[in-house]
């Protein structure tokens, strides 16, 4: 029911979630934070599906709290999350990025995301972290910080294709999604 959705996501790769969750939409703003080499290919790839649309370039002007008014697609890299406005993103989609980086890095993150969004989708690791050199695991899923004041958990289930990717049914698979919620609306 919202007019102009405020989108963002945090390593959208070459944006191929994005384009789904969009594709039947004639007006947005999505926000696509990931690391410069990867913002080429999202960049590419998705103005080249919707050449019309307004599009802000890393490098190519200013980003602050009015460009997700003046453009529809933003390229930005992950350090730039820390200029988006408070609550000024209807939805926040992460897929499998928080769980590919260390526990410091994801928290950071996540403490953006939240501090911006009304809602907040992820995908990721929920029973096996990845490990670092370092020894430390990365975050599961369940395990992100997400403050319980503010965010109620609206939805948490396997992730369907990742259980199926083998073939046949991955009952090893851990992969899940969830789906939060600001509490009180937006």
């Amino acid at each position: 029911d919202i007019k102009r959705p405020i989108i963002a996501d945090l390593g959208a790769g070459y944006g191929k979630f994005d384009y789904f969750c969009l594709r039947d939409r004639d007006s947005f703003c999505l926000v696509d934070f990931d690391l410069p080499e990867t913002l080429c290919l999202a960049a590419y790839y998705l103005m080249k599906i919707w050449p019309e649309k307004k599009t802000l370039l890393f490098g190519e002007g200013a980003f602050n709290a009015q460009s997700i008014n003046d453009y529809d697609l933003i390229f930005m890299p992950p350090w730039k999350i820390e200029l988006l406005a408070d609550r000024s993103v209807d939805i926040f989609l992460n897929k499998n990025s928080i769980g590919e980086m260390n526990s410091k890095a994801a928290t950071n993150y996540i403490k953006h995301i939240c501090r911006s969004t009304n809602y907040l989708f992820h995908m990721n690791h929920d029973n096996y972290p990845n490990i670092y050199e370092d020894g430390e695991p990365g975050l599961l899923a369940s395990e992100s910080p997400i403050p319980s004041d503010l965010f109620c958990l609206l939805y948490r289930g396997v992730e369907p294709f990742h259980m199926l990717h083998r073939g046949g049914l991955d009952l090893e698979m851990d992969i899940f999604c969830y789906l939060y919620g600001r509490r009180g609306g937006h």
